[in-house]
């Protein structure tokens, strides 16, 4: 899917970001080539652990972020 859209909308992956907080999102924004951030919400499940792929690992309760502002922009 990351590949379709970079392709139909010209996104340069090499030069994004894929942001997500599943050990799944981490694992696709790197096979696509994008520069990764990791939420940690403690799920509980495998946190990513791909050390040849850097990935920023960022906790929610170090954020404040209001998801309806996020949709928005």
């Amino acid at each position: 899917m990351i590949l379709d859209f970079a392709k139909k909308y010209s996104i340069d992956l090499l030069n994004s970001f894929m942001i997500g907080d599943r050990s799944s999102d981490i694992k696709a924004g790197n096979l696509a080539g994008c520069k990764t951030i990791f939420i940690d919400r403690n799920y509980s499940e495998n946190k990513p652990t791909d050390q040849h792929q850097p990935w920023i690992n960022v906790w929610m309760s170090c954020l404040k972020f209001d998801h309806q502002t996020a949709v928005k922009n």
